[in-house]
């Protein structure tokens, strides 16, 4: 799966010099079929030229008079959610992608992006799939040197639900339990791990996963729909501090996977014990 800017980025883009004709960009936009130039010079972006302003210009004026100038970039490296997040705040349809040199080296669309992300997105909760968050965490992780608490959530008896009601109530049950997780994690820290099961890696500590555990529980419990269809869940905790900073991501990875599972053995132990969730450090997993 692609995680940043460099492996979905046009690396062959159309660019136009800031002294050339508005009717130079115009001629290049509609031959190419394309909606926005980048604006060069040494190398470096200092505009980007559109459609709409191609439109709104008289055609002999200059790229420079017509351009947007100080045009939004992005690293070659970064994330690629991130870039996403960048074209709607500004409400774009491209990023010219920069190298450490602030060279362009690309560009890249929002159709690309939105199609990816389609990749990434489970439909049915429109929570992320686990990939993403294994990700986007590992770069928390990489950055913040913080307690990381993993909770693993996993629905009771779910096979046995889906036999009893039927699969169309159980995925409205999948979906409601998704929502009321919302309500208590930001999504970008949320996952739909796999069928009944649901993954929120947060940087905090222990004391406040059992916290958030506890809140959850209380919720679902006290939901008469949920009540009434006698669904529960077990969460499985995990996390601490890390021991040292660490910059390689293969690393930082098998990092995250291995509190996820940890928690998803937890979260096991938990089911088989009774109890609403169990943390990792309180219970020998055998």
């Amino acid at each position: 799966m692609n995680n940043i800017v460099s492996q979905l980025m046009t690396r062959e883009v159309y660019t136009i010099n800031p002294f050339c004709s508005v009717l130079s960009a115009q001629n290049i936009l509609e031959s190419n079929k394309i909606g926005g130039l980048p604006v060069v010079e040494d190398k470096k972006v200092i505009g980007i030229i559109t459609s709409f302003d191609v439109r709104r210009s008289h055609p002999n004026r200059l790229v420079f008079d017509a351009m947007t100038k100080n045009p939004i970039t992005i690293s070659e490296n970064e994330n690629i959610i991130y870039a996403l997040k960048m074209l709607k705040d500004n409400n774009i349809e491209r990023l010219p992608v920069v190298n450490q040199h602030n060279e362009l080296i690309g560009i890249i669309t929002k159709g690309v992006l939105l199609m990816e992300a389609g990749k990434r997105i489970d439909l049915l909760t429109g929570l992320q799939r686990s990939q993403t968050i294994v990700f986007n965490t590992a770069k928390i992780l990489l950055e913040n040197n913080d307690d990381i608490v993993c909770l693993f959530f996993d629905l009771n008896e779910f096979g046995i639900f889906n036999k009893k009601h039927g699969h169309i109530v159980g995925d409205e049950i999948i979906q409601k339990i998704g929502e009321i997780l919302k309500t208590f994690i930001e999504t970008d820290r949320l996952c739909r791990f796999g069928g009944d099961e649901f993954v929120a890696i947060i940087p905090s500590n222990l004391e406040n996963g059992k916290k958030l555990a506890r809140d959850i529980i209380s919720y679902i419990t006290s939901d008469n729909y949920l009540k009434d269809l006698d669904v529960s869940l077990s969460i499985g905790i995990s996390g601490g501090r890390r021991n040292c900073v660490r910059y390689d991501e293969k690393e930082i990875t098998k990092d995250i996977n291995n509190l996820i599972n940890l928690a998803s053995l937890v979260s096991t132990k938990a089911k088989s014990l009774k109890l609403d969730f169990a943390v990792a450090d309180e219970l020998r997993i055998v």
